[in-house]
């Protein structure tokens, strides 16, 4: 059997890039920015929607995890709560799924609390070959525009601060909480070489970031670990877990400007200019 490692944007197809609105990810976005933003972010980074799991009538949303020339390495489907922000996980009795394979089907929907709402679509997508993951970075095909890399562990958290900061490149393990090992990958330590890497863990997961940071100097990058709960005079704010995309949404809801949540986070201390 034939044994592929990057995926076509063939295969995507039967999943829409369009009416993105109709996502989970899409509608929690919303009670932030406006909605031109959000469209321009979510097609900036490849983001499709898959109408067989739902939550609340919203829509899960597929993240294509690609490497720095925009070859397809995985496909990811979550299911994101379009209050809340965040992937159901296992026992939430609000997530809706058709036993379908197709799109935009009249199947009915049954409420499914089983399994925590995201997985690989890689084997239902290649199931007429053998296909070996490799893993990437969420938002690695657009690195090079920029001399600044900033890293978190989850891609909405790529998204939200894209749209907040844009000077620089945000991209996402994919590992919620944790960078993973995808920093290791010889390919993705390649591409990050003359770049400018700041790493922006978790609150309470700072070791492990100082850990990885460690890691990439040995390497040869310059990188650093950013520790902006430091910084903001609001202190409960910042409970362990809380990433820094959390952080600036809630500093937006509490109506400061962009400019502030920037200046509040120190984001200005990475500026860069897009090459």
């Amino acid at each position: 059997m034939k044994v592929n490692f990057y995926l076509s944007e063939e295969k995507l197809k039967r999943f829409s890039d369009k009416k993105l609105t109709g996502t989970g990810l899409a509608a929690f976005l919303l009670l932030f920015f406006e909605k031109e933003v959000v469209e321009r972010a979510l097609h900036y980074f490849g983001i499709r929607m898959d109408t067989r799991c739902a939550c609340d009538g919203k829509c899960a949303a597929i993240f294509p995890f690609k490497d720095e020339i925009g070859r397809i390495r995985d496909v990811i489907m979550m299911l994101i709560h379009p209050l809340k922000g965040t992937v159901l996980r296992h026992g939430n009795a609000e997530a809706e799924v058709q036993n379908t394979f197709y799109q935009n089907t009249r199947a009915k929907y049954y409420f499914d609390d089983y399994g925590d709402k995201v997985w690989s679509l890689i084997p239902e997508l290649t199931k007429d070959c053998h296909f070996v993951i490799l893993p990437t970075l969420f938002g690695m095909d657009k690195i090079s525009l920029f001399k600044c890399v900033c890293i978190v562990s989850a891609p909405i958290d790529a998204i939200v601060m894209s749209i907040i900061f844009p000077q620089c490149a945000w991209v996402a393990t994919g590992d919620e909480g944790e960078f993973g090992n995808v920093l290791e990958r010889y390919d993705v330590v390649h591409a990050l070489k003359y770049k400018t890497v700041v790493l922006y863990p978790e609150i309470g997961k700072e070791d492990e970031a100082r850990d990885w940071e460690l890691y990439l100097l040995h390497q040869g990058i310059d990188v650093e670990t950013d520790t902006y709960a430091a910084r903001t005079e609001v202190e409960e704010w910042f409970r362990e877990g809380q990433s820094v995309a959390t952080i600036a949404l809630q500093m937006l809801y509490c109506f400061y400007s962009k400019e502030e949540v920037i200046s509040a986070l120190g984001l200005h201390e990475h500026s860069r200019e897009p090459f």
